[in-house]
């Protein structure tokens, strides 16, 4: 139950392959899953090309998410295509426009986590991912959400109890 998320993005992880996500591309781009189920978004070297998915998800109402606001917050996990020379660019899109351009040059995956602007409530926009000609990103774990539920433990003295070993023990000398 720690750190447990309500996404509203259904088939973040793509293992059930595109499906719940809309797909365009022109020029030679590809939107494509590949056989460990990472998104890949391919721009080829036209210049025209691109690659893109997107969903449509829903905003929460005002005051629902953390810090009493309905801004949300969007994680995932990028990098760069293995074996493809030099950084890609991955632009991030909320409700048709670019809020925020990311540059990927490493081959191992980096977690990415942004606050969007608030919507009105319950307004259903798309979310989505693009790369333009050149760039060949690997997409995973999207998240779209708005409040992250943590469970802390404390000890008699409001101590937060950072590990599990003494948690047991410490437990059982509160409850005597």
């Amino acid at each position: 139950y720690r750190n447990y998320r309500q996404s509203e993005v259904f088939n973040g992880s793509f293992l059930r392959g595109l499906q719940g996500w809309e797909t365009s591309s022109s020029g030679d781009g590809k939107v494509t899953v590949d056989d460990d189920g990472y998104l890949l978004l391919h721009g080829s070297s036209k210049n025209a090309s691109f690659a893109m998915v997107k969903q449509v998800v829903s905003q929460k109402p005002s005051g629902a998410c953390d810090g009493s606001n309905n801004n949300m917050q969007l994680c995932f996990l990028s990098q760069a295509k293995p074996n493809t020379n030099g950084s890609s660019k991955l632009s991030i899109l909320w409700n048709h426009t670019v809020v925020h351009a990311l540059t990927i040059s490493s081959d191992s995956w980096n977690p990415k986590c942004l606050r969007l602007p608030a919507l009105r409530d319950h307004a259903r926009a798309p979310l989505g991912f693009k790369v333009m000609a050149g760039s060949a990103v690997m997409i995973d774990s999207v998240e779209f959400f708005c409040h992250e539920h943590n469970m802390h433990i404390r000890d008699g003295n409001n101590a937060l109890i950072k590990e599990c070993g003494p948690t047991i023990p410490t437990l059982n000398k509160m409850l005597q």
